[in-house]
């Protein structure tokens, strides 16, 4: 593990989409699982949510929730999962090959890198092969194993980055948050509380 200067190891968040990828994998995703006729039935469905998301009146959480009541309400997870896998054979080429070098170049540094995002951690982690610790939203799942079109527990993004990764920490046995040197790269305002603690940021950095 690497330290700092003054004997902090060094964390470093990576957000997922547009930042290691040219893509939102979200949208990306459901298109592709769904095929286009669904995908635009279930966006014309949420109109009204969606306009308001858009314009700012209506939460991100709100819109996420609309339309992942459309789009996996019903599935298995195990069907969830494999459809996650066979996403990330075929979109690998949505990664930022500079996105990766930078990671792989914090890893042989011996810094503690996770990918912090506020899409599902599933297709996240298959995406990248499971090489990197994905914190993500998790979906809800029944006692029968199958999705019921809510989140489990809220949208990571915004605050809610910081706070899982403080729980990330606790849980792997890594020092809380504040002792650490915090790296974070970001693209957008969902980025903002994870780069007001961090003590280096790198806005939009491979583009």
């Amino acid at each position: 593990m690497s330290v700092s200067p003054d004997n902090k190891p060094v964390l470093v968040a990576f957000d997922f989409d547009g930042t290691v990828t040219t893509a939102d994998t979200f949208k990306v995703f459901f298109k592709w699982a769904m095929g286009r006729r669904r995908y635009y039935s279930a966006l014309c469905r949420h109109f009204f949510v969606l306009a308001g998301f858009a314009m700012g009146l209506v939460d991100g959480t709100r819109a996420k929730q609309a339309l992942l009541d459309s789009f996996v309400k019903g599935v298995s997870l195990e069907e969830f999962n494999g459809l996650a896998a066979r996403f990330a054979r075929g979109h690998r080429h949505l990664l930022r090959p500079a996105a990766l070098d930078a990671i792989a170049a914090h890893e042989n540094a011996g810094d503690i890198v996770v990918v912090v995002t506020a899409s599902v951690e599933r297709w996240v982690s298959a995406l990248l092969d499971d090489r990197v610790p994905v914190i993500g939203t998790r979906l809800e799942v029944d006692g029968n194993g199958t999705l019921t079109g809510r989140l489990d527990g809220a949208n990571c993004r915004g605050a809610e980055k910081v706070t899982r990764l403080e729980r990330w920490l606790k849980a792997h046995g890594h020092a809380p948050l504040a002792e650490h040197l915090l790296v974070a790269y970001g693209d957008s305002d969902g980025d903002n509380e994870l780069m007001a603690v961090a003590q280096e940021c790198h806005f939009k950095p491979f583009r």
